[in-house]
């Protein structure tokens, strides 16, 4: 999981509505205090260098106030005609309201109800200042706090700037089709891409995503022929347009692969021998030395040929390949020498290579999507929860599948969607690749959220890995908190469940159960049947049994990617990605002394999570 002031370092520039009157609120930008001050544009004062100070005290760089009637002033030490920004908090604990009062005349009401922290407030009626006039202001209601960081004076309205397009990158993840990605310098909506082959005859479909980086695929191109292209969207109901760029959908005529070997050993991780296990590698190619992952086969030491499923994930300029992915059926051994596998590549092999078919069939039907491997199956439903409504391998099964659910930090209780579509990322002979994603929704509709889930299974293989993603899809606020992520499966354990949290042994299933909590990196506790233990790091693996079935999870990087847990109930499991937390979990000594580097994602009991972030 990802973890989480001079008015340089802060990177958000979202335009939000007008805050009363004449005033608008927008977020900061960097630059904004080198924009002020140059040019002779105008000039900046700090809050606490105010006067007449009526219920205000210092913070250092800033001023507080609480009270209905607190106040200050400040006055002018040159004529000019001057805009007017303030910079203050805006407070989650009520609605601030600050007129702002010169020569007896009210310029504007600021008022912060948006509860996001740090804002800059514009005033969009000029001043016509002399030296020695006032500048009022005064608190209308009360809130927890008022606090203001910075006067800004100058000679034009304070506005961020027009967000701009970068890095504009187009590639080709396969003839006939171009995937354009870009960033922009403000929270945008991703709005559509206009092509043509001279002008800008076709466009994509509108994107309302609104983010900082953005990505459209369009497909059905003549690999051929090169086109143009421009990002069009809207900021503030004013069309924004791109440069043009030109792209094709067509990977470079690479030249013909080189003849070449490569050695392979595979090394045992664990303490157990395996056979046929599925293993995958990262093998990166010199410039020009091949042209195509079909040039690949693979073989084991006395020459027979072995299963391989590769993937490009990377090309030179020249189009050849720059790093190809391999996962193919591996023999490890304890002790002694590895076996020994090798990669030969060259462009003439006589046929597609051994067991070349996709290893899964795909059928899809009104209600779902059923998938099938030859050692396990599984169903995505169009109309159901966001993971699985059945998972079965062999006598074991899981008749409800898996849920994916959250509550957010004011107790919504959302579970994942079913998907608009799934994606086959990979369906070779050895893995298999699927990607699908939605919003999390309660009764009350969407709630702003969403997920990915990203699903590998191998060629005869009874296991599924699952990983998942969640993301905050709307950039106002710019961050929002959960309470709690997890993945609960229900359990047929009409036979009785035994049940194992590592460190502990299969045991039954009784009373709540059991749950294991690593809330540090160094701490876990484990409770159930009758007894708490505490220890520093858990393996984050759940074993289960009923009559002749059996489950185990793993949870990868269980006690490093802290907070986790498992629990294990009569009638299902939970996998805690994001678990509940007692508010003050990281209150004690040894944390507060490393909160700004290891906890400022966690606060008052939630988990913080910036606009438009996948976290996974």
């Amino acid at each position: 999981m990802s973890r989480f002031s001079p008015l340089c370092t802060v990177f958000l520039c979202l335009s939000l509505p007008a805050a009363g009157g004449a005033v608008e609120r927008n977020a900061l930008w960097p630059g904004l205090d080198d924009w002020v001050r140059g040019e002779g544009r105008g000039f900046a004062v700090c809050a606490v260098d105010t006067e007449d100070w009526r219920g205000f005290v210092s913070e250092g760089n800033r001023i507080r106030g609480e009270q209905p009637g607190d106040g200050f002033t400040y006055r002018f030490t040159k004529p000019g005609t001057f805009y007017l920004g303030v910079i203050l908090v805006d407070d989650p604990d009520g609605t601030e309201h600050i007129t702002v009062t010169h020569k007896g005349r009210e310029l504007g009401t600021i008022i912060g109800d948006q509860s996001n922290g740090k804002a800059l407030y514009s005033f969009s009626e000029p001043i016509h200042a002399q030296a020695g006039d006032a500048l009022r202001f005064d608190c209308k209601t009360f809130v927890g706090c008022y606090r203001i960081y910075d006067l800004l004076f100058a000679a034009e309205p304070i506005l961020p700037p027009a967000p701009s397009f970068k890095y504009i990158e187009t590639w080709c993840p396969e003839p006939g089709t171009v995937d354009i990605c870009w960033t922009t310098t403000a929270i945008v909506e991703t709005g559509h891409v206009e092509y043509g082959l001279e002008g800008f005859s076709s466009r994509t479909g509108p994107d309302v995503y609104a983010g900082r980086n953005h990505h459209v695929r369009i497909g059905t191109l003549d690999p051929g022929r090169e086109y143009q292209g421009r990002i069009v969207t809207a900021v503030r109901g004013e069309r924004l347009v791109s440069a043009p760029f030109r792209f094709r959908a067509a990977y470079p005529l690479p030249p013909p692969t080189r003849a070449q070997s490569i050695a392979l050993r595979i090394l045992e991780p664990g303490e157990t021998a395996r056979q046929a296990w599925p293993a995958t590698a990262g093998i990166p190619f010199a410039r020009g030395a091949l042209a195509t992952v079909g040039d690949l086969r693979l073989f084991d030491a006395a020459g027979a040929a072995v299963p391989v499923q590769a993937a490009c994930t990377c090309r030179w300029p020249d189009g050849s390949v720059k790093w190809a992915t391999l996962t193919f059926p591996a023999d490890t051994v304890v002790g002694g020498d590895p076996p020994a596998y090798r990669l030969e590549a060259k462009p003439d092999w006589p046929d597609a290579g051994p067991d070349s078919q996709a290893m899964a069939t795909i059928t899809e039907t009104p209600e779902a999507w059923a998938v099938r491997t030859g050692a396990l199956a599984f169903s995505v439903a169009k109309n159901g929860p966001g993971l699985f409504t059945r998972v079965a391998a062999g006598g074991a099964a899981l008749p409800e599948g898996a849920t994916l659910e959250l509550t957010t930090d004011d107790g919504r209780v959302a579970a994942a969607a079913a998907p608009d579509a799934l994606a086959v990322d990979e369906n070779g002979p050895c893995r298999l690749v699927l990607r699908w994603s939605g919003a999390f929704v309660d009764a009350q509709g969407d709630t702003g959220w969403a997920y990915c889930a990203c699903v590998t299974a191998w060629r005869g293989m009874p296991a599924l890995e699952v990983d998942v993603s969640v993301y905050n899809n709307r950039p106002d606020p710019p961050f929002a908190a959960l309470r709690s992520l997890s993945v609960t499966a229900a359990l047929d354990a009409a036979d009785g469940l035994e049940a194992g949290l590592d460190p502990r042994a299969l045991a039954p299933v009784a009373g709540d159960g059991l749950r294991l909590l690593q809330d540090k990196d160094n701490h876990f506790v484990l409770e159930g049947g009758g007894r708490v233990e505490h220890g520093e790091r858990a393996s984050g693996l759940a074993t289960l049994r009923w009559g002749q079935a059996g489950l185990s999870v793993a949870v990868p990087g269980f006690w490093q990617a802290y907070p986790k847990g498992l629990a294990v109930g009569p009638d299902a499991l939970r996998i805690d990605l994001l678990p509940t937390l007692d508010p003050a979990t990281y209150d004690d000594e040894d944390s507060t002394a490393w909160f700004g580097r290891l906890y400022p994602w966690f606060k008052d009991g939630a988990y913080l999570f910036r606009a438009g972030q996948l976290t996974r």
